[in-house]
């Protein structure tokens, strides 16, 4: 009894793996936000990857940026719900490449750094075996696949019509105001910063260059005190003069759900011209 058990049990095991060989390639299987930063920090570490390739790191501003290709560059987003720069970096210098170019997104610059998904991501043992059995991917989690294909994936033409900016929660535009009006401490700031600049200048030592990016959030949060000492903090830390920095564009052009998140047609429209900046930059 107990053999025929191993038995079906193997059986389903080598069925599921056949299976996801011809699951499509951008089916969403994410079922928490948790997994959902899994999989992209998964899909990064096992993916192929060329010496030109272009990485993000940031906060759920970013993780939703539609940037798949720049000047033929593979783009890979590690913005992650909830997590921050550091997460992102954390699977960048734990992969067996590092990409060409790295895109550091300024705005959430204080989240703190998740030990526990970094040990989840890189443990040694654990990546090895999915490294050569992809079914064992958080991405192939049978619930997930069977979310992703019940709940199907619209058209191009569909997505396109259906872009909208949905009307700012009110409340938590008025929560973050008060936050941003209220600054930061400029001394916990400059010891996050520096710390972040150890790892910067490490990766620009192994020849990735450096862009560091700042989203357009709700006009009454670009220049509050908040905005304002990240900035400086930022310039003073990692100086225009040897670093790239592509801009904030201007906020009224944009709408956003809470004051930080873009909308679905906003997000789309400032992906397109944050695009045009990089490829300008890159060339």
């Amino acid at each position: 009894m107990i053999f025929r058990a191993i038995l079906a049990a193997v059986a389903l095991f080598l069925i599921w793996m056949v299976t996801i060989r011809y699951l499509p390639a951008d089916l969403d299987t994410s079922q928490t936000l948790w997994g959902e930063n899994l999989i992209h920090a998964q899909d990064y570490l096992y993916t192929e990857k060329a010496a030109t390739d272009l990485a993000i790191v940031g906060s759920s501003l970013s993780e939703n940026l539609t940037l798949d290709q720049i000047n033929g560059r593979q783009v890979h987003n590690l913005g992650f719900s909830g997590q921050g720069v550091n997460d992102g970096l954390n699977v960048i210098v734990g992969a067996d490449k590092l990409p060409g170019c790295l895109l550091v997104e300024m705005n959430v610059i204080m989240q703190e750094e998740n030990e526990q998904f970094r040990k989840v991501v890189l443990q040694p043992a654990t990546n090895l075996a999915r490294e050569y059995l992809p079914v064992l991917r958080q991405r192939y989690q049978p619930v997930g696949v069977l979310k992703g294909i019940v709940s199907g994936k619209k058209t191009t033409k569909e997505l396109n019509d259906s872009l909208q900016d949905r009307p700012i929660n009110q409340l938590s535009l008025d929560l973050k105001i008060k936050d941003y009006s209220q600054g930061v401490d400029r001394v916990e700031l400059r010891e996050v910063l520096v710390a972040l600049s150890e790892r910067i200048r490490w990766l620009q030592e192994h020849g990735v260059q450096i862009l560091f990016y700042e989203l357009p959030v709700h006009p009454k949060l670009c220049q509050a005190p908040k905005a304002v000492a990240i900035r400086e903090g930022f310039r003073s830390v990692f100086p225009p003069t040897e670093f790239t920095y592509i801009l904030q564009p201007q906020c009224a052009d944009y709408s956003t759900t809470d004051g930080h998140h873009l909308g679905e047609r906003s997000l789309d429209l400032y992906s397109d011209w944050l695009k045009q900046e990089i490829a300008l930059l890159l060339k």
